[in-house]
Parts: C-alpha cells; structure tokens; sequence
C-alpha cells in the first residue's frame, strides 16, 4: 500500500540528513574548480546531492524496515550505470569488483578444483583437480563431494556461498569436508594458494596436427597459448585447429598478444571513441606462424574472439570454420572509484584491420558448418561436425604447402 507522507513528516526526515548536505554541498563547492570536462554543472551537483541525500533520509526514516544505508548507496550507484540502458556497463561494489577480477586475471586464491552443484545431494561436486594445487596434494579426486565448508554443510550456504567461503587470501588454511562413495566422510585442512585457470588446452592430433582451445581471453591466457604453441611445435607441428568456440572474449591486450604470434606485421584492430579518437593495437614480424592455421568458430565466440578472427581473416592468415560469430564490436573499460568499487562503461568501438564494424552483425566463416548438437556434449568426436571440417581443411593446406 503506497500512502503520501505529510509535509511536517517530509521535513523531519529532510532536516535529520540536514548536517549531511552541508557538507556534501561544501565538498560540491570545492569541487567546482576541478571539475573534468562533461562533469556536472556547479548547480547540478547541488541539486542531484540535495535531492540524493532527501531520499536516503525519508527512506532511512519512514521505510516499513530498517535499510543498511551502504545498500542504498550502492543500489543509487548501480541504477546510474544501469540507466546507460547498456546491457555491458555496469556498477560493481568492492566485493563484485573483487570477483570480477579474478575473472579477467585468471587467478585466484583456492584450492585447485573445477566444481558444479549437485542438486540430487545438495554437495560440490569435484569435475576435476588442478594438478599440484591444494586439493590435489590432500588428495582430493574427481568426483568427489565437498559437504562442508569450516563446519557448516553447503547445503545450507548453497553453491555461492560455499565458494566465496572456500575461497580467501593466499597461504591461509580453510577445512572442507569431503565425501567419497564408500568411505566415511574425510575432513581436510588445505591452504589456499594461487590458482590459474586452464585458459587454455592444446594436444597432438594424428597427422601432427596441433589443437588448441582457447576458453578466454584472461591474463593467464597469453602464456598459457604461447606454453602451447611451443609445446606442439618441439613435437613437429605441421598444421593448427584453434577452436574459439563458447569463448565469449575478455582483455583486449590479452588477444592483441595471442595475434601478434600468429599473424604478420601489421594491423591486429583499432577501436574508436564518441570523440573520434582512434587507438591502434598491431603485430610485429618477431614471430609469424609458419604452419597452416583453421580457426573454429559459433555463434558464442564473441568480443576478444572476434578480434582475432576477423585479423586472422583480413591477413588471409586463416580459414574460418563453423558458423557466424556472436557480434560484439564495443569495448569496455573499467574505472576504480578509489573505494574498492568500479565502473565498466562502453567507451569505444572496434573495427576489423579492414575496417569492418562487426557489432550486432558478426563475423561469416569462410566455411559454414552447422552443429545438431551441442559442441561441448561432442567436442573433438565424430559428430563435431565443425572440428571434422576443420580437419578436413587442414589436411588439405598441408598438402599444398608440401607440394
């Protein structure tokens, strides 16, 4: 039920948060000579400030609950970046922030597991254990089920809960119980260290044939490409399938770097801002892959991926197999508030070498090959129907480069 306040109410609440906007309406006026070009106007700010902290304090008096004034705060923040109408810019809190970095580096402070819910028993289950990680070393298997994290079972914190608590600062110590089909359950103490997510996979296929999968483009994923590429060219690589498929893109220096090993001198993309600003990101010749080179792509490799499809294409250093990418052309850029919390704002397009604008539109593979079934359910078998193209592709271009 909505009901009107009185105006003796209304002013009770506004006089109550009266010190507040004084001195926000001081920090305001000092402000006003070093305010950046396209800030608020000195009279703006007294507004938005005065009517910011009316709201807080009708809220913080006259809501049916008491409200945490750091929620309110916080949800002020997130609906600004969230009237951009930009489902890719976006207001993080510190602890949003935190995740969100993880993310992009590909590190974090764990234990070594891949994991997902089991709804059946309500655990984590263990995909799969980091080799010489802390799980690994207490011996904890595939398969396995975290029940409790420090005492308190995961069905009762539920899936992100159980995480964020497995998770912590490096060289300190969490206990999990762990739960083995026909053992009694087994209580374990495991100190946390740096983990890297598997950016990257790559193996030898028949033919001496190198495979790559790029799952992102985080931090760790140039090394870990470059761990790759070295790898499979010391077993006499003769031709490369990288697959970009589901890889839904990540840090634009992270792909500039992967290219520049692949491609020849020269243009990798250029983005440009509202104002015309245009930045150019290129390769050098130091190292060119010398080897033929097909690149899967789906409908789900986006943002970073396309980046370097469409300078594969455009370099004609690359043929293009799946079908048409996802069609993202923006580029965003994170600003710390200096409070642990960020702001990621769309701040500028980026456009092929050839200067193609992709976003919405997506890039074509120069050989359409569609999947009936889902690419992770059949990766690498028979019915990849894209990989098999692929390999067919291959197998041609090392027979004409050998001809």
């Amino acid at each position: 039920m909505d009901q009107l306040s009185s105006k003796k109410h209304f002013w009770k609440g506004y006089a109550a948060g009266l010190g507040t906007v004084v001195l926000l309406v001081l920090a305001a006026v000092m402000a006003k000579h070093i305010l950046a070009p396209g800030s608020l106007s000195f009279r703006d700010n007294i507004r938005l400030l005065s009517k910011y902290n009316t709201m807080i304090s009708i809220i913080k008096n006259d809501y049916l609950e008491e409200i945490d004034t750091d929620v309110l705060i916080d949800g002020a923040y997130a609906g600004m970046a969230d009237a951009i109408d930009d489902k890719y810019s976006r207001y993080f809190t510190k602890e949003q922030y935190e995740d969100y970095l993880e993310n992009v580096t590909g590190t974090f402070a764990g234990i070594g597991v891949t994991i997902q819910w089991n709804e059946e028993t309500e655990r984590i289950k263990v995909l799969s254990v980091i080799e010489d990680g802390p799980a690994y070393q207490a011996g904890i298997l595939a398969g396995d089920e975290i029940d409790q994290v420090e005492g308190t079972p995961v069905s009762e914190l539920g899936m992100d809960e159980a995480v964020k608590r497995i998770k912590g600062p490096k060289d300190t110590e969490v206990t999990v119980t762990v739960v083995r089909e026909g053992q009694d359950p087994m209580e374990m103490t495991l100190t946390r260290k740096l983990i890297e997510e598997d950016a990257a996979t790559w193996q030898m296929l028949d033919g001496s044939i190198g495979y790559i999968q790029l799952s992102g483009f985080s931090g760790v994923a140039p090394k870990q490409f470059s761990q790759a590429m070295e790898s499979l060219q010391e077993e006499g690589m003769k031709g490369l399938i990288l697959d970009l498929r589901g890889n839904p893109g990540g840090q634009l220096n992270a792909v500039v770097e992967i290219a520049d090993s692949l491609l020849p001198e020269g243009l990798v993309t250029y983005t440009e801002t509202r104002q015309g600003q245009r930045v150019e990101f290129t390769s050098d010749a130091e190292t060119i892959l010398d080897v033929p080179l097909v690149v899967l792509i789906d409908q789900d490799s986006a943002s970073a991926s396309e980046v370097l499809a469409g300078a594969l294409r455009d370099h004609k250093a690359g043929v293009l197999v799946g079908t048409t990418s996802f069609g993202k052309g923006i580029v965003q850029t994170t600003y710390n508030l200096g409070d642990g919390s960020a702001l990621k704002i769309t701040m500028a397009r980026y456009y092929t070498p050839n200067g193609d604008f992709i976003h919405g539109v997506g890039i074509e593979p120069d050989i359409q090959v569609d999947m009936e079934e889902p690419v992770d359910a059949v990766r690498l078998t028979q019915e990849d129907t894209q990989f098999q193209a692929a390999l067919e592709k291959i197998d041609e271009l090392i027979r004409e480069k050998s001809e």
